[in-house]
């Protein structure tokens, strides 16, 4: 019961010093929204601690990910998997220029992953030859 008291009391003092934020929204029961607002908030911490621009919001992602499609590859995002291959990336296409809604895309783990380190054309390389010996 303590415990709410401090709250509300930390509440009363940033209101009183004039904090816009609303403190008291509840979080969404939609998974979809949650997974949203995990990337973005771990895409903010991220450039917050790299010292880059960050732009990017929720409402920027969300409409991207309800529609569930890699926009890199094309491919199905699973957007209930915590961590799987296919799960939503946010993908910094130039890395050095934030994350900014005209440097970012919402993309499939395991593309932003196997393309951190080389860029595409290498990428594009290694399948190529998977798909041939595949065939």
């Amino acid at each position: 019961m303590e415990e709410t008291k401090k709250a509300k009391d930390y509440f009363a003092i940033l209101q009183a010093r004039g904090d816009k934020r609303n403190r008291t929204k509840k979080r969404s029961n939609n998974p979809i929204v949650r997974r949203t607002w995990g990337l973005i908030r771990g895409a903010r911490a991220r450039a917050r601690e790299r010292g880059l621009p960050c732009d990017i919001s929720t409402e920027w992602a969300l409409p991207i990910i309800q529609a569930g499609i890699c926009q890199a590859t094309g491919m199905k995002l699973d957007i209930h998997s915590k961590r799987g291959p296919f799960s939503p990336s946010i993908d910094r296409i130039v890395p050095s220029k934030g994350y900014t809604t005209a440097n970012c895309q919402i993309v499939v783990l395991i593309h932003n992953q196997i393309r951190h380190n080389w860029g595409d054309d290498p990428v594009i390389e290694y399948c190529k030859h998977i798909a041939s010996v595949l065939q």
